[in-house]
């Protein structure tokens, strides 16, 4: 019997996991120690899950998770890179990596019957937006978290109907699609104070008044969302 309580997420994890859709198969790519797909498996949200990695050491560890929590053939890791040979799911969700990687894994989503992306890119998020769109991906939601004291972008994306993506959007995402708006001002606060400072210090320069001016129309145009 599996124990009461599904495995602790992180509160990055967790933010990933909220936004994967119910009752649709899903495929974690770089999936590491397996925590969220057999999560989503355990609580119920998803009737399967495969999580994969190009590593053997943590998919021994994941498997290990798997056959504890006794949760059979709806529970799947294997080794592998990317989307490569994966078939017949609906989520892909691709967590902890740079946004370049990130965007080379999912050209391969669509292939593998993807309509839905979570992504949780560590770094180069505005290069994962650029990608998206090119790809066919519309941006749906994103939300801004801290956990263990760091600040990570969860950003979901359909199949369809993508959009041109400014500067501005690319640099924090569509203002229509953040679920946190006050962690997005927050953000932007931090920023503006950050990039003063630089200015105080070392004096003003072309490529800091364009990254004020930036930081000021997402100021705007968040204001203008909540409306």
């Amino acid at each position: 019997m599996p124990p009461a309580a599904p495995p602790l997420l992180t509160a990055r994890l967790a933010a990933v996991a909220e936004r994967v859709p119910a009752g649709r198969p899903m495929a974690d790519i770089g999936t590491d120690h397996g925590r969220l797909p057999a999560f989503l498996v355990l609580s119920g949200r998803v009737p399967r899950a495969i999580g994969v990695d190009d590593k053997e050491a943590p998919l021994a560890g994941a498997r290990a998770l798997g056959d504890t929590l006794g949760l059979g053939a709806a529970l799947e890791y294997r080794r592998g890179s990317g989307c490569a040979g994966l078939a017949g799911v609906d989520t892909v969700t691709v967590c902890g990596m740079g946004g370049a990687l990130v965007a080379r894994i999912v050209a391969g989503a669509r292939a593998a019957g993807a309509t839905t992306l979570v992504l949780q890119p560590n770094e180069g998020e505005a290069d994962l937006r650029a990608a998206l769109g090119p790809l066919g991906w519309r941006i749906v939601t994103e939300r801004v978290l801290t956990d263990r004291g760091r600040r990570f972008i969860v950003m979901s994306a359909t199949y369809g109907s993508p959009e041109e993506l400014d500067a501005v959007d690319l640099a924090y995402g569509p203002a229509r699609a953040h679920v946190d708006p006050a962690a997005l001002a927050a953000r932007l606060a931090a920023d503006d104070a950050r990039l003063r400072a630089l200015v105080a210090r070392h004096g003003p320069n072309p490529a800091l008044t364009i990254q004020l001016d930036i930081v000021a129309e997402a100021r705007a145009r968040l204001t203008r969302s909540a409306r």
